[in-house]
């Protein structure tokens, strides 16, 4: 029994349909007919003719000659072997058909020359229609114009002479702001109102804190700028401000603010600016930069 199940398993796997018999006898014929043919082309003489090198030869002479013999162009004129230096500025248009140019081209050419164009380098000839790189470089040796166009040098320009006045930052509006050096009307509007949110400059180095004015502006503007004294600005009352003047200044803000009026309200007031390093989000370079502006009554 085990034997008749291997043999129905090998019979199965190894007995091929009417479909796959047909696609096998095609294939074998095919394969047939490749080999046959290829062993006739390896024993059959087809007698090709042998090459005629005398053509040969001819035909590589001829090149060789076409290609180190006088150039040859559509108005079938060669060009003599002696020329004389010449302006292709000057030239008239029978001069330009006498290089190979036909009478269409040297129009145009003149035509270029009578609109104001003019060839200022040798490379400019290479531009005109019709003039290809053979007939070039058979007239570069005799155009007489410069390789290369050199620019006339000009005297460098004096520098920007800027106002010397100085502006005092805490009193300037945002049109003196911008006879700054580098300060456009959107910067010199920032600077203003940040003044106005700060109560007033300190120090110019409260510059930076601008948005958009960079340490290189603020070199650049430092000799422009000052904050004249006495200084005058707007101080915070820490036991009077509400907390929406509280919380716009810049060194405050909403969350210190809250703590200030929460701290107010627990003991009843503030008896020194020093109280408020108490506050715990306040950092001691936080309070450095506050001191100055606030006050309390």
């Amino acid at each position: 029994m085990k034997r008749k199940k291997i043999r129905s398993v090998w019979k199965e796997y190894l007995t091929l349909s009417m479909r796959e018999r047909r696609g096998l006898s095609i294939l074998l014929s095919i394969l047939l007919f490749q080999l046959i043919f290829l062993f006739y082309l390896n024993n059959v003489d087809l007698n090709y003719p042998y090459p005629d090198f005398d053509t040969v030869k001819k035909l590589q002479d001829e090149i060789r000659h076409e290609e180190i013999s006088p150039l040859k162009f559509k108005s079938s004129t060669v060009i003599a072997t002696s020329f004389s230096v010449f302006d292709p500025n000057q030239l008239t248009a029978q001069k330009w058909m006498d290089f190979g140019l036909s009478e269409k081209q040297a129009n145009s050419v003149l035509n270029y020359l009578k609109k104001g164009g003019s060839f200022r380098t040798k490379k400019d000839v290479l531009k005109i229609y019709g003039m290809n790189d053979k007939l070039y470089a058979t007239l570069y040796p005799f155009i007489d114009l410069p390789d290369s166009f050199v620019r006339k040098e000009h005297f460098p320009k004096k520098k920007e002479q800027f106002s010397a006045r100085v502006v005092d930052l805490n009193k300037a509006d945002s049109i003196a702001l911008e006879k700054l050096k580098g300060i456009g009307p959107t910067l010199a509007s920032r600077i203003v109102k940040y003044r106005n949110l700060l109560g007033g400059f300190i120090t110019t180095e409260q510059l930076k804190e601008v948005w958009g004015l960079n340490d290189t502006l603020y070199q650049l503007i430092i000799p422009q700028i000052q904050i004249s004294t006495p200084i005058e600005i707007r101080f915070l009352n820490l036991n009077i401000d509400s907390f929406p003047a509280l919380a716009s200044h810049p060194y405050v803000g909403k969350k210190i603010a809250g703590l200030i009026l929460n701290y107010r309200k627990q003991h009843q007031r503030f008896n020194n600016t020093d109280e408020l390093k108490n506050l715990p989000l306040l950092t001691d370079e936080n309070f450095r930069k506050l001191a100055p502006y606030l006050k309390v009554d």
